[in-house]
C-alpha cells in the first residue's frame, strides 16, 4: 500500500512538470527547518511547492527524525492543491480537525463551546510521528454557488480503512452561517488484553467497528448554536452515544457561553479508544471594554458518567488590560498585559483529592515583556463525597509548588529570552530550571540557540534550530 501511494505522488509530480510551461515562468517555495539538541535528537523538515497553472499546486514534504544514525524515522509526504476551491489530495502523515478530531480522545479536548466546533480540514503533518501512520487524503470543495458551499473527504489508511465525511456550508452574510457535517467510518480494531489482573478494562478480541456522526453550527451576531452526535457500533463490545451541545448569547459588551457532553459506557471513540465514558458541564463569561480589555470568568465540571456526583472541576479568572495602559513608577513606565487565577480539583480518588491553584500574570516595561506564573498543589482525604471545588480542611497537605518567570525583548534583528524556574516538591530536593534563548530573524528565515540546565547549576545542554525560507 505504501509503495503504491509514494509511486502516485511521483506519477503526480511527472504530469504536473510536463505540464507545457517554460521553466523560467515556474514559480515554487522552499522551507527547510529543524532543531538539533545536543547529545539529544535531530529533526530536520524539507518542504518544497510547485505553483502550476489553474491554480494547481505540487507540495513534497520530508520530514527526518532521529536519536542516532540508526534510529532513524523518516517520513515522505507530498499533495496536490487547488487554490481556489481549497480541494487537495495527500498522502502522508494528516493532520485533521473538525468533527472526525472532536470524536478522538474527547476529555482531552476543552469544553464544547461553540467556536472550539471548527469546521473539518486535512493537512499534512509538519512535526514527526512514532503512533501515527501514513494516510491518504482526498479532500473536495465546489466553487461557492450564492451562498452554498458544499464540501466531501475521504481518508484511507494503510489497511484501506476509510473515514468518509462531507456536507454543506451556507454564508447568509458576514456573521450568519450555517453548517451541516457528517461523519463515517469502519476498521477492524487490534485485540486488547488487560493491562493487570484487577484491571476495569476488559481483554477484547479482534472486532469489527463503525462510527456515525452528525454534526450542526449556526453562528449569528447574538446567538450561537452547535451540536455533535456520535453512534459507536463495535463487535463484542456494545454500541453507545456521545453528543455534545453548545449555545452562546450575546456578542459585545458581553457574552455568555454554555456547554455539555457526554458519553456512554460502551462508546468507542474515532480512535478506536475505548476508555470514552464521562459527563461535563462547561460555561463561561465575557465582558468587553474599549480598547480591546475584557474580563473572562469560566468553569468546567465533569462526572465519571451521567447520574454519578461531579469528581473533577475547574475554574478561572482573566482579566487583560486595555492597550496603552500603564501605571507610572517613578522613572519607569509599567505596561501590564494580563492576569489570571484559576483553581482545580480532582476527587476521582478519594484517598489523594488533589487540588491545584495557578495565577499568572504579564507586564511590559519598554520594550521589555515580562510572564509570571506560579502554581501550587495541595492532597487531601476524603470520607464522603468531596465538594465540588477546592476546600481546606483538616487532611490537607502541601505537595508541590512552582514558580515561574519568562523575560523576552528585540533588538533590531535579534531577539533574546531568559527563563528561570523553582519548582520545590515535599519529598524531594527543589530544583532550579532556567535557560537563555538568542534568535536572528530576518526575511530569509531565522536561527537560533538555546542554552539551559534542566536542573541548575549541575546539568548545561543546548540546542539550535533554524528555519530558513523561499517564499513563492
Amino acid at each position: 500500500m505504501r509503495y503504491l501511494l509514494k509511486r502516485l505522488c511521483v506519477l503526480l509530480w511527472i504530469i504536473a512538470l510536463a505540464i507545457p510551461v517554460s521553466v523560467s515562468a515556474l514559480e515554487w517555495s522552499l522551507l527547510s527547518s529543524g532543531s538539533w539538541e545536543y547529545e539529544g535528537k535531530l529533526v530536520t523538515r524539507e518542504d518544497v511547492g510547485v505553483f502550476l497553472p489553474w491554480e494547481l499546486s505540487l507540495r513534497a514534504q520530508l520530514i527526518d527524525s532521529r536519536e542516532s544514525i540508526d534510529t532513524a524515522n523518516t517520513a515522505f509526504s507530498g499533495g496536490l492543491y487547488h487554490k481556489e476551491s481549497g480541494s487537495r489530495l495527500l498522502y502522508g502523515i494528516l493532520d485533521d480537525s473538525g468533527l472526525s478530531a472532536r470524536l478522538r480522545k474527547l476529555w482531552l479536548h476543552a469544553a464544547p463551546f461553540v467556536e472550539n466546533h471548527k469546521p473539518s480540514s486535512l493537512e499534512l503533518a509538519t512535526t514527526p510521528s512514532s503512533t501515527k501512520s501514513p494516510g491518504t487524503a482526498l479532500f473536495l470543495s465546489t466553487p461557492r454557488l450564492g451562498a452554498l458551499i458544499g464540501f466531501a473527504s475521504l481518508v484511507l489508511d494503510e489497511a484501506f480503512n476509510p473515514a468518509v465525511s462531507g456536507g454543506i456550508d451556507l454564508c447568509f452574510d458576514k456573521e450568519t452561517a450555517f453548517r451541516l457535517e457528517g461523519f463515517y467510518t469502519r476498521k477492524e480494531l487490534p485485540p486488547r488484553s488487560s493491562a493487570t489482573w484487577f484491571s476495569s478494562s476488559p481483554p477484547l478480541p479482534v472486532r469489527d467497528f463503525e462510527l456515525y456522526a452528525l454534526s450542526a453550527v449556526y453562528t449569528s451576531t447574538f446567538f450561537d448554536i452547535a451540536s455533535d452526535w456520535a453512534l459507536s457500533k463495535t463487535f463484542a463490545y456494545g454500541q453507545d452515544v456521545y453528543g455534545n451541545l453548545a449555545l452562546g448569547i450575546g456578542s459585545r459588551p458581553w457574552r455568555v457561553s454554555l456547554s455539555a457532553d457526554g458519553a456512554g459506557e460502551r462508546y468507542v471513540g474515532s480512535d478506536g479508544d475505548t476508555n470514552s465514558a464521562g459527563f461535563r458541564l462547561g460555561s463561561r463569561f465575557e465582558y468587553f471594554w474599549k480598547r480591546s480589555s475584557n474580563i473572562t470568568l469560566s468553569a468546567a465540571l465533569r462526572a465519571p458518567k451521567t447520574g454519578l456526583p461531579f469528581d473533577r472541576s475547574s475554574s478561572l479568572i482573566a482579566y487583560r488590560f486595555p492597550t496603552k495602559f500603564s501605571i507610572k513608577l517613578g522613572p519607569v513606565l509599567l505596561n501590564p498585559s494580563f492576569c489570571s487565577l484559576g483553581f482545580s480539583r480532582d476527587a476521582t480518588n478519594w484517598d489523594k483529592v488533589k487540588d491545584k491553584a495557578e495565577v499568572s500574570f504579564g507586564l511590559n516595561v519598554g520594550p521589555i515583556h515580562a510572564a509570571l506564573s506560579g502554581n501550587a498543589v495541595f492532597l487531601s482525604v476524603a470520607d464522603t463525597q468531596p465538594a465540588l471545588f477546592p476546600l481546606s480542611d483538616s487532611s490537607t497537605i502541601f505537595a508541590s509548588a512552582k514558580v515561574a518567570g519568562v523575560l523576552s525583548w528585540g533588538l533590531g534583528i535579534a531577539r533574546f529570552r531568559a527563563t528561570l524556574s523553582y519548582t520545590l516538591s515535599k519529598d524531594k530536593a527543589a530544583v532550579w530550571n532556567t535557560s537563555f534563548r538568542t534568535s536572528i530573524q530576518g526575511k530569509p528565515g531565522r536561527l537560533s540557540l538555546e542554552i539551559a540546565s534542566p536542573a541548575f547549576p549541575d546539568d548545561w545542554t543546548f540546542a539550535l534550530s533554524w528555519r530558513f525560507s523561499k517564499p513563492r
